[in-house]
């Protein structure tokens, strides 16, 4: 049978990975906590505060200064993870046919941009792995929306050719928490290159419609 077929059959439930063949069955592994019994003392789910005050130092020490701003980004449903699979796919490409920087109403007014607007993203306080500060830049697109408060932008992550994680810092002592590296934070200075055509090839509807 092949793979859509099982899928198919399943049906909505679907089947949680790993999969193991247990002679014409597959069988899939019981997602994690659906007996809703957590490995605590007290066998629930504990839901932890973040300490602001612990990261205070780090946001002192990478974060914006005057008309700078924070930059975040993350994955978007329509490309997902790192667009390895997806680059290949019409439809994906002609919807995002390059990076884009969600931007408040307000800072575009502030900025002068427009959606479609070609824009550069730079940062001059990027702390490297080994503590040492560089710098780092790509480019999008201004996609103008009140996704994002005023002073803080959005992207994608990792679109080819203009990953946003030119601006984040590598440095894991950024992060006394978990100590990983610090790849959804950055500060940024955005400049507007020019006006593009894509206002006229891409839809900038707002993503937060219900």
């Amino acid at each position: 049978m092949r793979a859509h077929e099982v899928l198919r059959e399943f049906g909505t439930t679907g089947i949680q990975t790993p999969i193991i063949r247990d002679g014409d069955q597959l069988v899939g592994t019981e997602r994690l906590h659906a007996d809703m019994k957590w490995k605590t003392n007290s066998g629930k789910a504990n839901f932890v505060f973040p300490d602001w005050d612990s990261v205070a130092e780090r946001d002192q020490l990478i974060g914006p200064k005057g008309d700078e701003g924070w930059v975040l980004n993350g994955r978007v449903n329509h490309l997902w993870n790192n667009l390895s699979d997806f680059a290949r796919r019409e439809y994906a490409t002609q919807r995002w046919p390059m990076n884009f920087l969600e931007v408040n109403p307000d800072d575009a007014v502030a900025w002068g941009i427009v959606s479609g607007d070609l824009l550069s993203i730079e940062s001059d306080n990027v702390i490297d792995q080994l503590g040492e500060k560089t710098t780092g830049s790509f480019t999008a697109v201004a996609y103008v929306a009140d996704t994002v408060p005023r002073g803080v932008t959005f992207t994608y992550f990792l679109y080819p050719g203009s990953p946003a994680n030119s601006v984040t810092s590598r440095d894991t002592n950024l992060q006394p928490l978990n100590l990983r590296y610090n790849f959804k934070l950055g500060k940024e200075r955005v400049s507007k290159i020019g006006p593009t055509d894509l206002a006229e090839r891409m839809s900038f509807a707002p993503c937060n419609l219900v």
